[in-house]
């Protein structure tokens, strides 16, 4: 198998010295050896690994990764789902809903995302509305995608792809005259968001309300000195 030789010097001679690694040394390996396109090196060493340390979940982890990359979809999957879900982080969780939206295993991925929508943290609860989001849109549910768009930006106003998201659903499903006391507000939380004024004036314009979108543009400018 031809090697990136800018890459070889570097990371051959942890190859050849990979079986006397401890068990973080050799998920480093596996990574960095990922990074550079290596996946059969990088299967190899994760099964070798598996043997070595087979309470260690992230090998599981990693194998199914390397299965992902190379669109072997079906073993990727059979992996994940032998995760004990449990011992799964919750940032875990979102990686393999968005990695089961991509196989466009959208029902499965919505069942992870209901679950974690709950959470009581709000970077992922909002992600997980987000990708709800996300899954909407490729149902072609406009209404759902708006939905669970604003949803998400409700919780953390702040992500820059939720406000992009959000206004998407906005234009998709025609509600700019709704959406105007809904942005208002966000902006009571984040008045220096110059994308939440940008989106707020197109929902004027869109509406015909010249002189709201002008005002709104002020704000655009004066928060960002770049415009």
């Amino acid at each position: 198998m031809k090697r990136n030789t800018n890459n070889t010097t570097q990371i051959d001679p942890l190859i050849a010295s990979f079986v006397h690694l401890s068990e973080s040394d050799c998920m480093d390996v596996i990574d960095e050896l990922m990074v550079n396109g290596l996946d059969k090196d990088a299967l190899t060493h994760t099964l070798q690994s598996k043997r070595r340390f087979p309470d260690n979940m992230g090998f599981d982890k990693r194998e199914a990764d390397i299965y992902f990359n190379q669109e072997s979809y079906d073993k990727a999957l059979s992996i994940y789902n032998t995760i004990n879900e449990a011992k799964q982080s919750p940032k875990r969780l979102l990686s393999y809903a968005v990695k089961l939206m991509n196989c466009k295993k959208l029902d499965d991925a919505e069942a992870i995302l209901i679950e974690l929508k709950k959470s009581d943290l709000v970077d992922i609860s909002s992600r997980a509305y987000a990708i709800l989001a996300d899954i909407s849109f490729l149902r072609n549910d406009f209404k759902g995608m708006y939905r669970w768009s604003r949803e998400a930006i409700k919780r953390n106003p702040f992500i820059d792809s939720f406000a992009e998201k959000f206004y998407v659903a906005v234009e998709l499903t025609n509600n700019h005259y709704k959406s105007i006391p809904f942005y208002e507000t966000l902006l009571d939380d984040n008045p220096y968001s110059s994308l939440m004024w940008l989106h707020l004036s197109k929902c004027h314009a869109a509406l015909g309300y010249t002189i709201q979108a002008k005002d709104c543009l002020e704000m655009v400018s004066a928060i960002d000195t770049t415009i």
